[in-house]
């Protein structure tokens, strides 16, 4: 997530700041202490901690990445051994229970964040709202059919659960739908109704795909609408008769 989204995203910039200052309060403790051992894990548990994520972190260093991001998995054996190290820096028993209760309530904090997490997306593609998506999806028979330009399958409605339910993994969900075994013949899924345009005026995008980028015929072009129920409408019709729209408008000009 870009610095510059930090504003529309609060939640991210207290866990940010405050991970900054146990990392300093960390290297600081391991300057300190006389334990070769103590200092050994500590250094190993912070190199362990970042260097998990270091590779995207450093292709895009304004990011900021929550607890649930899968570039932290390592991480969390990185902060067990830190929070583990720290618990172990002092023999008296009562500091020790300082520690260990204060390291309680960061475990507090990332358990709740987590859970917040996954509760959110069990609303955005959870196994309930796939089924009903997917389940309501009308069937194509061109896709069984073939053809030599590629298919366009347009989605409107809700982006997160477009995303996450029908773009995201779309490809080998048709391939097991109509049992196509050559991605080449798998429709293409936008979302972006200024891709559709392009693609079917100019078809300069349609070169990510791998096809050939030659403007696609509109009757190749599908299009379904998520609507508030969770179901999906096919608009086909509509959504054609616009783009002939479009480029007979673009033709007069």
């Amino acid at each position: 997530m870009p610095i510059s989204s930090v504003p529309r995203y609060p939640a991210f910039v207290g866990p940010a700041l405050l991970g900054g200052y146990i990392t300093i309060v960390g290297i600081l403790i391991a300057l300190i202490t006389k334990k070769k051992f103590l200092k050994l894990f500590l250094l190993g548990s912070i190199a362990i901690t970042y260097l998990s994520f270091a590779l995207p972190w450093i292709w895009v260093p304004n990011g900021l990445y929550s607890t649930t991001h899968r570039y932290l998995i390592t991480t969390g054996a990185g902060l067990a051994l830190f929070f583990g190290s720290l618990i172990s820096v002092s023999s008296r028993k009562a500091t020790t229970l300082y520690i260990t209760l204060v390291s309680l309530v960061f475990v507090f904090i990332h358990v709740n964040i987590t859970n917040s997490y996954f509760s959110k997306l069990v609303s955005e593609r959870g196994v309930e709202i796939s089924k009903k998506v997917w389940s309501s999806m009308p069937a194509i028979e061109d896709v069984r059919k073939g053809s030599k330009q590629p298919l366009i399958f347009y989605f409107e409605g809700n982006s997160t659960i477009v995303y996450y339910v029908l773009t995201f993994g779309f490809p080998p969900h048709m391939s097991l739908i109509y049992d196509i075994r050559d991605g080449g013949k798998l429709p293409v899924p936008m979302n972006v109704w200024d891709d559709v345009v392009t693609a079917t005026t100019t078809g300069k995008n349609l070169a990510a795909y791998g096809y050939k980028p030659t403007p696609l015929a509109i009757e190749n072009v599908y299009a379904f609408e998520l609507t508030k129920e969770g179901t999906m409408k096919n608009i086909t019709s509509q959504t054609r008769v616009k783009l002939n729209s479009l480029i007979n408008n673009e033709k007069a000009n």
